[in-house]
Parts: C-alpha cells; sequence; structure tokens
C-alpha cells in the first residue's frame, strides 16, 4: 500500500475516533437513561463507519495492484508476437539460480531478411507472428519464451535437461517447416540448445552456449537443431 494511502488512512481514522470520543461525551452527559443501550449504539455505527472506510481503501488498494500488474506485464511483452521482450528476459535471468537444472533455446528464422526485402515487412511481421505462435504451442506450461531482438527467440526451460529441451526445439522446428505458407517461400527456423549445470554453471553462460549451437545449426544447412558439446 502507498504511504498516501497510509496517510489517508490514518487521518480519516483519527478524526472519526475523535468524532466518535465527542459523541459519546455529549451521549453520557445528557442520557438520562441507560447508558449501556447509549454507549453500544454509538459503538455499533463506529464500528460500521470504520468497516465501510476500510473497505473503501482496501478495494482502491487493488484496483491498484491489479493496474500495476498489467501495467508491468504490458512493458514485458513484445507487442508485435506477444512473447516476452529483451528486458522481460534480461531480467528473468536473475530468478534462476546457480547450478539450477535448466536448459535455453536459442532459436533464429532462417532467410528472414527475403521474407522482408522481397516480399514486404508486413510479411516479415507475419512469419514472426506465425513463428512465435508455434513456439508457444510446443513449450511446456512452465517455459518462458522471448523475442530475444529482431527475428531471434529464446526459451527458457527451468527444471528440464538438454535431452528433453532437445526433444522440444526439434518439436518447434519441424511445426514451423510443416506450415504451409501459400504462395511465399518455406518458413524454416534453426536452434540450438544447451543446459545447466551439463555445459555451463551459470545461465549467462548456458546463453551463449546455446547461440554457439545456433551458429552451428545454421553452418549445417539451417532448418534444424543442435545440441552444444563442450
Amino acid at each position: 500500500m502507498k504511504k498516501m494511502h497510509i496517510a489517508i488512512m490514518f487521518v480519516t481514522f483519527t478524526t472519526l475516533g475523535a468524532l466518535f470520543g465527542l459523541i459519546l461525551h455529549s451521549v453520557l452527559i445528557s442520557a438520562r437513561g441507560n447508558f449501556l443501550i447509549h454507549c453500544l449504539l454509538i459503538g455499533g455505527v463506529f464500528g460500521l463507519l470504520n468497516s465501510i472506510t476500510s473497505l473503501y481503501f482496501l478495494r482502491k488498494n487493488n484496483m491498484l495492484v491489479s493496474t500495476n500488474l498489467k501495467l508491468d506485464l504490458e512493458i514485458r511483452k513484445d507487442k508485435l508476437t506477444d512473447l516476452f521482450n529483451r528486458k522481460a528476459f534480461d531480467y528473468d535471468l536473475n530468478t534462476i539460480y546457480l547450478n539450477e537444472v535448466c536448459s535455453v533455446i536459442f532459436l533464429d528464422v532462417d532467410n528472414f531478411r527475403d521474407f522482408n526485402n522481397v516480399y514486404g515487412h508486413q510479411v516479415g511481421d507475419n512469419v514472426l507472428i506465425e513463428c512465435a505462435r508455434i513456439i508457444k504451442s510446443c513449450i511446456r506450461e512452465s517455459d518462458m519464451s522471448y523475442r530475444y531482438g529482431g527475428e531471434e527467440f529464446i526459451v527458457i526451460l527451468r527444471n528440464c535437461i538438454k535431452k528433453e529441451a532437445g526433444k522440444i526445439a526439434q518439436n518447434i522446428v519441424k511445426n514451423i517447416s510443416c506450415r504451409e505458407n501459400g504462395s511465399l517461400p518455406m518458413m524454416t527456423i534453426s536452434a540450438g540448445v544447451s543446459s545447466m549445470p551439463e555445459d555451463a554453471s551459470t545461465i549467462e553462460q548456458i546463453v551463449r552456449a546455446s547461440d554457439l549451437a545456433l551458429i552451428s545449426a545454421k553452418k549445417l544447412g539451417k532448418n534444424q537443431v543442435v545440441l552444444y558439446e563442450i
């Protein structure tokens, strides 16, 4: 809860308390009958006012929390592909523990410049959108997919060994290459896979290792998966 809201609640409750004291004092002085009934009635009203005020500020706080979460999600998302962006990737790297079992798939759309230069940027955007959709459909619910930059994508697979990550990468590559692309050239993608702690001791190192494996996949003819080897 923000400091401003805390201050407002403090002032509100203090004011209500003072008001309650004044009313109680007035009643006790002027009352001729049963003091208990008067005190109970005033206490009930005071409790009701406190409840209404508390609920109001609680609702306002929940709305602010929800709005902030939505804004944070928008900042972390790539607007074109709806994957997480590079900023989110850099932040999420810090949440991965040293020597945690974790794999990374580094992907790059093959011959992407041809789509942009020959058929136009709208076609290129559609290729990225479709590749992102297929990537999301092939990974586990717990995996995180990012648009790393341009036509590059990265998937972080926590609690996943390299062999299993390789199968997921193969599925991505296969599904993209099998996708019907009409009169346009066939869409393909290359992938490099590495894992921690098998290939490296830090997440930054396995990102670099998966990038090296991706470069090997490109050199070997593209449209394939290469597992990093030390």
